[in-house]
């Protein structure tokens, strides 16, 4: 992931939850395209730009910045695509 100035002033072991998670929950949904498709993918989305005080606590609450939640969303895709591509 190129640097973005959320991940780089996330404590490590946050940040590698985070990750382990978007890479658990890309796997879980990678299972069939029906849970690709009615995944929902955008809950609360709203794009952490920069610093903001509450920012710490959001990590911690694994709440994820745009770039994290569209490398999900891209991987998704790109599944989704490889199947298509296969099947025909």
């Amino acid at each position: 992931m190129k640097h973005d100035r959320v991940p780089s002033n996330t404590p490590s072991s946050i940040q590698e939850e985070i990750d382990r998670r978007i890479a658990s929950e890309t796997e879980r949904y990678a299972q069939t395209d029906d849970a690709i498709i009615h995944r929902p993918l955008f809950p609360g989305q709203h794009a952490l730009q920069g610093w903001c005080p509450p920012l710490p606590l959001f990590r911690k609450m694994g709440i994820r910045t745009r770039k994290e939640m569209d490398a999900e969303k891209y991987t998704l895709l790109a599944v989704l695509r490889n199947r298509k591509a296969t099947t025909r």
